[in-house]
């Protein structure tokens, strides 16, 4: 059998953008990045997460192409100013 690891957990659910601030203090995360397209952030979806996220400074990368498979993490990485050790 195959199985997937990850190293977040997702939880599916209605309303269940208002836990992304308690699942970032969860894992420990204090600048979240998020990495999106441009039909996201137009449908105002990125606006009710970055509300959601309260005062987290949140870096964005909305430039991740529809359906793509593969986005070079150097790209997303330099968007968000990360250096790879969370600072």
């Amino acid at each position: 059998m195959g199985l997937i690891y990850y190293i977040t957990q997702v939880q599916f659910d209605f309303g269940a953008i208002a836990l992304a601030r308690a699942e970032c203090e969860r894992a420990g995360i204090r600048r979240p990045l998020v990495c999106t397209d441009r039909g996201v952030v137009a449908a105002g979806l990125l606006e009710r997460l970055e509300s959601a996220l309260g005062d987290l400074p949140v870096a964005v990368f909305d430039r991740t192409p529809w359906l793509c498979a593969y986005c070079p993490v150097s790209n997303v990485a330099r968007a968000g100013q990360h250096n790879g050790k969370g600072e």
